[in-house]
């Protein structure tokens, strides 16, 4: 059985040597946002398959991600499909009250030229057509009347968005890709040579926190060694923000994947993604999101757990 996310494209253009990220959450306690996880935000394969967007940009004190929603629903415009995106400074995402219907973002300043927006003052808010093209652009606070108004006239007439599960490019069943990686300092192995025994490989972001405590859940997890776990960094140049925060490093395998080989072999698009192999060098299980403490480590279970969204 699969849980996963559903996605539709968000940016316009994938721009090489940049990467949107957005936020995979949940409603937490008191009702505000719950970060699970991490993904690449979609871009569109071609020209007008993606829906209108709604980006807003709240400030500290802003709660208007109702209002959005709102104003949404009373344009009356079924003709056009739109999202709505929250993006979110970093520190504040876990403060902001959980809205039904929007994606978050934790904003790190990429966005804005991502989108091609240039500064855009908090609160701001733009609506953005299926091609990414400004249809309105909003600095301060929005007034949800106004905001019905301009969505009423405005929105672009769309077909059907297609939405598609994020998920990895391996399959349960399945040998995984090999690879090669340092298990100490000047010894290397390949992954096909752990054969025999159990293997967790967890693949993390630095900037993804959530990918981060996976892996200080998975080596708290094990005992007597076993499963090997090998943290894999996509896009990471070293492995310090690893060594930072597991416990018992002796239990991880910490790799480095400054130019995504390994990832890009794999199909990440999530992190943490956990890939569990069993000692016949099979996959037996996918897992997207965060690891909680009441959930199972072991590769023998044939199923990928995660929070649909």
């Amino acid at each position: 059985s699969y849980c996963g996310f559903n996605s539709f494209p968000i940016i316009g253009v994938e721009t090489e040597g940049a990467m949107a990220m957005i936020a995979l959450t949940q409603p937490g306690p008191g009702g505000m946002v719950e970060v699970t996880g991490h993904a690449a935000a979609p871009a569109a394969e071609e020209r007008g398959a993606s829906p209108n967007l709604i980006l807003h940009f709240p400030d500290g004190a802003s709660s208007s991600l109702e209002d959005l929603s709102r104003a949404l629903a009373e344009s009356g415009r079924s003709d056009a499909t739109t999202a709505i995106v929250a993006v979110v400074e970093r520190d504040q995402l876990h403060k902001t009250r959980y809205t039904p219907g929007v994606v978050y973002a934790e904003d790190s300043g990429g966005w804005e030229k991502l989108i091609g927006l240039g500064s855009l003052p908090r609160p701001g808010t733009v609506v953005l057509g299926p091609n990414r093209d400004v249809l309105w652009r909003k600095e301060g606070r929005v007034d949800a009347r106004e905001l019905t108004d301009v969505l009423r006239k405005s929105l672009v007439r769309t077909g059907k968005v297609r939405t598609k599960l994020l998920r990895s490019g391996v399959r349960i069943g399945q040998a995984p890709p090999n690879f090669l990686f340092e298990y100490a300092p000047g010894r290397e192995l390949t992954l096909r040579k752990l054969v025999g025994r159990q293997v967790n490989l967890v693949f993390w972001k630095s900037t993804s926190s959530p990918s981060l405590d996976a892996i200080a859940s998975l080596s708290a997890s094990s005992s007597g060694g076993e499963p090997v776990i090998i943290a894999i960094g996509d896009g990471e140049k070293s492995a310090r923000h690893v060594d930072a925060r597991v416990k018992s490093v002796d239990r991880v395998i910490t790799l480095p994947d400054a130019d995504r080989s390994i990832s890009k072999a794999y199909g990440i698009n999530i992190w943490p993604t956990i890939i569990t192999i069993d000692s016949n060098g099979l996959i037996t299980g996918v897992r997207y999101g965060s690891v909680s403490d009441e959930m199972s480590v072991s590769p023998t279970v044939e199923q990928s757990t995660g929070q649909r969204s």
